[in-house]
């Protein structure tokens, strides 16, 4: 990513089969790399397109007993990251 462009780095990953292309934020102050899907109605404006999980054979949500680092939320692990200057993300794992 170039940070004099978009105001933050970022990194392309490849994610699911067939494979989809997205970025993610590279932030040193969290251990939370995470990108939109596309069904997100608040997710905002992104470098790509955001991932489309209805579209990938193998994707798969992560349920509630294997939810270690969350909360169950409809059948799904489920997280939240709040940071100090007022933003905030939650989503679930997969």
């Amino acid at each position: 990513g170039d940070i004099a462009n978009h105001a933050y780095y970022y990194v392309d990953v490849i994610v699911g089969n067939p494979p989809q292309r997205v970025s993610v934020i590279l932030d040193t102050g969290s251990a939370l790399c995470a990108f939109p899907c596309k069904q997100c109605k608040h997710c905002g404006s992104h470098v790509d397109p955001n991932f489309d999980f209805e579209q990938s054979r193998t994707a798969a949500w992560l349920g509630c007993g294997e939810c270690t680092h969350g909360q169950c939320q409809n059948g799904k692990c489920g997280y939240y990251q709040g940071y100090t200057e007022g933003s905030s993300i939650r989503g679930f794992w997969f």
